[in-house]
């Protein structure tokens, strides 16, 4: 378990501003309790799109292709 007071220590904003991101995705953690951190890190890969493979190309040109 983490708290929203330990997230925004390590994140430096404020614990409100933690509550307030995450509740836009829908219901975190437990009032008093914290976040559960396994089940936190599954969502936020699940939002984020990195729970599965993308097909990407990488065009560019000179040092930077």
């Amino acid at each position: 378990m983490v708290s929203s007071s330990d997230l925004a220590r390590l994140s430096r904003v404020t614990p409100a501003q933690i509550r307030k991101d995450l509740s836009y995705f829908g219901r975190f953690g437990k009032q008093g309790r914290g976040y559960n951190v396994g089940e936190l890190l599954e969502e936020l890969w699940r939002i984020l799109g990195l729970d599965r493979q993308w097909r990407m190309a990488l065009v560019g040109a000179g040092k930077v292709g």
